[in-house]
């Protein structure tokens, strides 16, 4: 069943519970140090962005598309880019608009977490199904591998 979701700018219409049951199925995760610590750490996050993931049905520690550009911050985080997958739609007038940005419109959930939606997709799961949404995030956190 589809749920809309208003976060910023954007309205969602996302299926919560069949997005919960792709995250729950076993994905081809990337194993280098980098990923590995992208997963440990986003079991810690704040309860603001775990409310946020749990609340779209998605595993934050489990992502298809990642990258890390390393310790970027004078605090030490490491930045990570990285894109999720929802089944569900984005509102018409939001893909509109997307398209006519010369810069990508983001939420931010706090002061390391930015997101955004999209149409375009990559890396998308075979097993995901349709309709899909693709969040990107864009987040500075810290290394918490020993």
């Amino acid at each position: 069943m589809l749920e809309t979701i208003n976060l910023g700018k954007w309205e969602l219409k996302v299926d919560v519970e069949l997005t919960k049951e792709q995250y729950k199925k076993t994905w081809n995760l990337c194993e280098c140090e980098d990923c590995k610590n992208y997963y440990k750490a986003t079991q810690q996050v704040s309860p603001q962005v775990q409310g946020f993931f749990k609340d779209l049905g998605i595993n934050p520690s489990v992502i298809n598309h990642l990258s890390c550009f390393g310790d970027i911050k004078e605090n030490g985080l490491h930045y990570y880019i990285g894109s999720y997958h929802l089944v569900g739609t984005l509102k018409e007038q939001d893909v509109a608009f997307l398209s006519n940005q010369t810069e990508p419109y983001t939420y931010k959930l706090d002061e390391n977490w930015e997101i955004s939606f999209t149409t375009d997709l990559e890396f998308v799961p075979g097993f995901f199904p349709s309709p899909v949404i693709q969040m990107d995030v864009d987040v500075y956190i810290p290394w918490v591998l020993k």
